[in-house]
């Protein structure tokens, strides 16, 4: 009965055997040579090949404070905004978040799927204008900054461009809004409109539904205080696990017990006979 035996996760022997088979004879020559070697200098020029090629485009440059202003501090703006920095300068992104800076469109690994990016309220370009209808607000040097004139703000009334009656503050998913209009209307919100929002207008909940893309939460004329939140069922979901899996974690290190006595070449037995079965024909 012939068999056939997988190939193990470890080399049996380290040598390459030849084997030259014609219709007469079939000869067969081991040749001693050992792989590491070889496989270590392909490691080592890999690594060096990936080194260069992504220094073409990842690579570590020094930034002044000044530099750092002169982009971020003509973007900030008194309440929550969308703004655009000049689009491909991701230098600055990490400083963005401590001027609490939302940044509407910038080059990332991911995609959004049909969802369409905010519209900025604030767009600094260099050396270029905007697509939108915008106005110029401030510029120095190369560097203009624009102020859009057709887009909505971050929280307005029924999504209209311009002024907006309502101001926002906030961080992450804890926002808070303050209106003050004439009519009672739809507050629209540009953040992404998912499960897991809840909101509240003057201390009463209140739901949210959407409007395009974006939040929309229906307010009273007059002063209204509009508070939302983000707590998305998956979070806790999260939080769940992490814990169950702490506990066995703990579990396995103080209860479980130990074998002192196995050794390497016990485990590497147990492997053998695990991932090298026979088949038999």
């Amino acid at each position: 009965m012939a068999s056939t035996r997988f190939i193990g996760w470890r080399p049996k022997h380290k040598t390459f055997r030849l084997t030259v088979a014609s219709a007469q004879q079939v000869k067969s020559i081991r040749l001693p040579l050992d792989l590491r070697p070889i496989l270590i200098i392909l490691a080592v020029v890999s690594i060096f090949d990936v080194k260069d090629f992504a220094q073409h485009w990842i690579r570590l440059e020094h930034v002044n404070q000044a530099d750092v202003e002169a982009v971020l501090l003509p973007l900030e703006t008194e309440d929550l905004q969308w703004v655009q920095p000049p689009f491909g300068e991701n230098w600055f992104l990490p400083f963005a978040p401590a001027h609490g800076m939302k940044i509407a469109d910038q080059w990332r690994p991911w995609w959004l799927g049909d969802r369409t990016f905010p519209p900025p309220y604030l767009t600094m370009m260099r050396n270029d204008e905007p697509l939108v209808p915008a106005e110029r607000i401030s510029f120095s040097g190369d560097l203009a900054v624009y102020r859009s004139t057709a887009s909505p703000r971050y929280a307005s009334l029924n999504a209209e461009p311009g002024d907006s009656p309502c101001t926002a503050t906030g961080e992450g998913g804890d926002i808070s809004i303050t209106c003050d209009t004439d009519i009672a209307g739809q507050l629209v919100v540009l953040e992404y409109y998912l499960t897991g929002w809840n909101a509240t207008v003057n201390g009463v909940d209140v739901p949210v539904g959407p409007w395009d893309n974006w939040l929309s939460i229906g307010i009273p004329a007059g002063v209204s205080k509009i508070d939302l939140r983000y707590r998305p069922w998956d979070v806790w979901a999260g939080v769940l696990c992490s814990i169950a899996g702490l506990c066995w974690a703990a579990w396995w290190l103080t209860g479980r017990p130990i074998r002192r006595n196995s050794s390497l070449s016990s485990l590497y037995d147990d492997a053998k006979n695990r991932f090298r079965p026979e088949i038999d024909r």
